[in-house]
């Protein structure tokens, strides 16, 4: 490789990975990692708020790593803290993966900011929305339903 190209593809690959970091992170998750920031998000919007409970709706994308059929979301609960529970979990039905393991992508990350006291779960049809119902629980924020 002639060495004169060594500088330019170091500044190729640095301004590739700027454009991937101020992308957002969206371009490198999962289904349920994208589940799991919208519940950070409107856990913190509540959190701010003199409300007391606060419903958004999930879109779930397909890609990168999403549903691209009919999908169930479980969110399993976490009835001691913040920092244990189970997973928030993402299938799509008519996957492979969802027929062996019966979910395609799970995450905790959502447990940071929420508690579930007790395990959701819901199936929706091929590109519905989900709405997600937060409620606040003394100085905690908890998944309250899906629908």
């Amino acid at each position: 490789m002639d060495s004169r190209l060594i500088p330019t593809l170091l500044r190729q690959a640095t301004a590739a990975t700027a454009l991937l970091s101020l992308s957002g992170c969206h371009l490198l998750t999962d289904g349920a990692t994208r589940l799991a920031y919208d519940i950070e998000s409107a856990s913190r919007t509540l959190r701010r708020s003199e409300a007391k409970e606060l419903a958004f709706t999930h879109r779930p994308a397909s890609w990168p790593a999403g549903v691209t059929g009919p999908y169930e979301v479980i969110v399993g609960e976490s009835p001691d803290s913040m920092a244990s529970g189970s997973s928030l979990l993402v299938g799509d039905l008519n996957s492979r993966n969802y027929g062996l393991w019966g979910y395609n992508w799970s995450t905790a990350y959502h447990l940071n900011f929420v508690r579930v006291p007790r395990t959701l779960r819901i199936r929706k049809a091929a590109g519905a929305p989900l709405s997600v119902q937060l409620r606040k629980n003394g100085l905690h924020i908890e998944v309250s339903s899906l629908q």
